[in-house]
């Protein structure tokens, strides 16, 4: 008697902590916890990278519990997102490093934001739509990337017509005097009635 009520003892236990298991909240992702604890002693210069790693990982995470219907999981995971892109921002611009990259990395994870957005429902979307207008705030901080030499050559060069046409206007056509051609045309008339009027001499004999 004594052994099976031992048995149901433990039996009820293990049933127990498999349910709390089950319930608990999963632990925090390894890799970005030691991120974060390498942020204090990070210098300044390395911190915008580190934060961005940060920030694009706990993204994964966002997209992974959205996927699963786990929205207050993913509501938690997207405010690390939103914190440490923050983060990078402030220590890009006061660090002056890492500035170009912050900005292309938040415009990555802006525009995964948004097609996550479009997928949710209307009830779901006030957070994520909040994470994207504040993700927008830290890209107009961040200086943008210039535009490439190749579309600045390409801007800057002159059309061909329009080298043609200087090359065109450099050498003007001489205009023709309208005197010449009148004095031609007279010198014309001249010999052709001398050859008709010899034609005729040359019958008469």
């Amino acid at each position: 008697m004594l052994g099976a009520g031992l048995i149901r003892i433990c039996g009820t236990t293990l049933l127990l902590v498999a349910a709390l298991s089950a319930q608990a909240p999963p632990a925090a992702d390894p890799a970005v916890e030691a991120l974060k604890a390498r942020l204090s002693s990070t210098s300044i210069g390395d911190k915008p990278r580190l934060c961005v790693q940060i920030a694009q990982k706990q993204l994964a995470e966002v997209d992974k519990f959205y996927a699963a219907a786990e929205v207050e999981k993913g509501q938690a995971a997207l405010t690390d997102v939103v914190a440490f892109s923050e983060l990078a921002r402030d220590y890009a611009i006061q660090s002056h490093k890492y500035q170009k990259q912050s900005e292309i990395a938040v415009r990555s994870m802006t525009r995964k934001l948004t097609d996550l957005l479009h997928s949710l429902g209307h009830d779901d979307q006030a957070p994520v739509r909040d994470a994207i207008n504040r993700l927008q705030r830290v890209r107009d901080d961040l200086p943008r990337p210039a535009p490439s030499r190749a579309a600045d050559a390409t801007g800057d060069r002159p059309d061909s017509r329009c080298q043609l046409g200087a090359e065109t206007t450099a050498y003007p056509l001489r205009p023709v005097r309208a005197g010449a051609i009148g004095k031609a045309g007279t010198d014309a008339e001249r010999s052709q009635d001398y050859e008709s009027a010899a034609a005729d001499a040359r019958l008469a004999r």
